[in-house]
């Protein structure tokens, strides 16, 4: 639904974050250099985006549609599978990404109040000013721990 966008272009966007800082740290990040572009990120968003507005077009928020939800395994699939799939050969980074698209792209995730993931909270509002000030509380650097 539309209320949910905020959450869920958030988490993508840290997913996608974390996928990138991962990289840097050899011993504890993915097993393999994953080469992640910003049109990765795009073309994920981009189909989340559009699989929440075909949902919200066919009445999802409608009462004879509450709790379906927009096909939220299909859409964990396809970014895990399709998207990503041919960035990620170690099964275990495969698992791993698995886990973070599963927490960001569920009803559990971007129905709560205050969605946290990697202990931050995503922003309930559509307001730019809000993601602007979340981001701006993120550290200033990282350590591979924290990641």
């Amino acid at each position: 639904t539309l209320s949910a966008w905020p959450k869920l272009l958030y988490g993508l966007s840290l997913i996608y974050a974390v996928m990138i800082q991962r990289s840097k740290y050899p011993g504890c990040g993915w097993s393999n250099p994953l080469d992640v572009t910003i049109a990765d990120w795009r073309i994920s968003t981009n189909f989340a985006q559009d699989l929440l507005n075909e949902y919200e077009g066919i009445g999802g928020s409608s009462k004879e549609h509450a709790g379906t939800g927009p096909a939220w395994e299909a859409m964990r699939y396809i970014i895990t599978n399709v998207h990503l799939g041919g960035l990620i050969p170690d099964y275990w980074d495969k698992r791993i990404l698995t886990a973070y698209v599963g927490r960001v792209c569920s009803e559990e995730f971007l129905s709560r109040k205050t969605a946290t993931l990697f202990g931050l909270s995503a922003p309930d509002s559509p307001e730019l000013e809000e993601h602007h000030f979340n981001i701006n509380m993120l550290p200033e650097s990282n350590s591979a721990a924290s990641l």
